[in-house]
């Protein structure tokens, strides 16, 4: 209630004149400007005479009877004729039907005005919506050509040329014999002959045969280094054994610089002196002393953080 009372004083100066606006309100209470506007639109209301209704009658009979006079002298022709161009433009999309339905609306309208001369202005109005709207589906279709003639950009396919194409791990490991995946290659025969088994108790068949099955982990970690276009890194291998595994490595990553640690080839003798009693199993590959000479192979005990 206060708030009505501060918008009255702030916005209605003529309290008396604006209860006899609206007699139904209790004059006991003041309200908002909005209702006094809604009395003001009730006074324009009021002064709209009934001559100006009888006037508006007449004139909207008039063209009423206009309209029927033109259905009865030769209308049927030019009705087909809209109607069949209002059926084609539908067939063109929403947006063509409302423009020749709008268009056909307003320019019956001015016909009816002018009587018999009206129905050639309606035909001659409708054969020139035709043909815009024949121009505009021309437009449209020479577009839709024009988009299928280009030629979308091919997306880049994944390089197969011999510079990135990565090595094939188990291929190359398979020639150099290492027992990094020779489990794959002797488990068949040890499944055929359980008794050629290296682990007949394991439940798993693969755990069963000699050898590993290193292949898949090396070519998914390792397969990127393998290319010919791979930028040049360092390689170190703990446990050279005989070299097998050592030579996969050197075929399989050519920009690497490959290094290997190998306790075996230590000077023959007792561990108490830091030797290797028990024979150098790095001798056995060809090309040990070649690997020795660069340092590429470097005996010693990997262990051992001081060396």
């Amino acid at each position: 209630k206060s708030n009505h009372q501060a918008w009255s004083n702030a916005h209605i100066e003529n309290r008396e004149s604006f209860t006899r606006d609206i007699p139904l309100v209790r004059r006991n209470i003041r309200y908002p400007p909005y209702i006094r506007m809604v009395s003001m639109a009730r006074k324009n209301l009021d002064g709209f005479s009934t001559i100006h209704i009888f006037v508006a009658f007449l004139a909207g009979f008039a063209i009423a009877a206009i309209f029927s006079h033109a259905d009865r002298h030769g209308g049927n022709h030019d009705d087909n004729s809209a109607s069949d161009l209002l059926r084609f433009s539908s067939s063109s999309g929403k947006g063509n039907e409302q423009l020749a339905s709008n268009d056909g609306r307003a320019l019956s309208n001015d016909a009816a005005l002018t009587g018999g001369d009206g129905q050639a202005a309606i035909s001659e109005a409708a054969t020139a919506i035709l043909k815009e709207v024949e121009a505009q589906l021309a437009s449209k279709a020479a577009d839709q050509t024009l988009q299928r003639t280009i030629v979308e950009p091919a997306v880049p396919a994944i390089s197969t040329s011999s510079t990135s194409t990565e090595r094939n791990f188990f291929e190359i490991a398979k020639k150099s014999l290492t027992d990094k995946v020779q489990g794959l290659i002797t488990l068949p025969e040890c499944l055929e002959h359980p008794e050629k088994c290296t682990r007949k108790g394991c439940k798993r068949e693969e755990c069963r045969a000699w050898g590993h099955f290193y292949h898949t982990m090396y070519q998914d970690k390792l397969g990127k280094y393998s290319t010919d276009d791979a930028e040049p890194f360092q390689f170190l291998e703990i446990g050279y054994f005989e070299g097998r595994g050592f030579d996969a490595y050197t075929e399989f990553l050519p920009k690497g610089e490959l290094h290997s640690m190998e306790i075996s080839c230590l000077p023959e003798g007792p561990r108490e002196e830091g030797k290797w009693p028990w024979g150098n199993f790095a001798k056995k590959n060809p090309r040990f002393q070649q690997f020795v000479d660069k340092e590429r192979l470097h005996c010693g005990d990997a262990s051992d953080l001081k060396w």
